[in-house]
């Protein structure tokens, strides 16, 4: 199950494809970014502590649908998981900011 995470610091976007892989971009972009391990430390978030989130998609034909996805937000990040399409997109697209949050953006509650 692909994950994304959202810092809501700096507004930055990262991917990954389990968990674990997610943990560890959000934990090295709190300490390169920001010199601090983020808080609550999600290397000890579990899946019961995400909850369900409906998300409203729209796929690249035009259709809406709903993704029943898991979120888990702090005051200094989110992590949700997300569709393997949204995934595949951004990992093998261009991997800017500005692509991630077009794609990942309605995963996640405002700024």
């Amino acid at each position: 199950m692909p994950f994304a995470a959202l810092c809501r610091l700096c507004g930055t976007f990262m991917i990954g494809q389990r968990r674990t892989e997610i943990v560890s971009r959000v934990r090295k972009h709190f300490q390169s970014a920001h010199d601090k391990f983020p808080q609550p430390d999600p290397i000890y978030l579990d899946m019961s502590d995400l909850e369900p989130n409906t998300v409203y998609l729209v796929n690249d034909s035009g259709t809406r649908y709903t993704f029943t996805s898991n979120l888990f937000c702090s005051k200094e990040y989110c992590i949700a998981t997300i569709t393997d399409i949204d995934y595949d997109k951004c990992s093998l697209g261009s991997r800017t900011q500005e692509h991630f949050k077009s794609r990942l953006k309605d995963y996640f509650p405002p700024l």
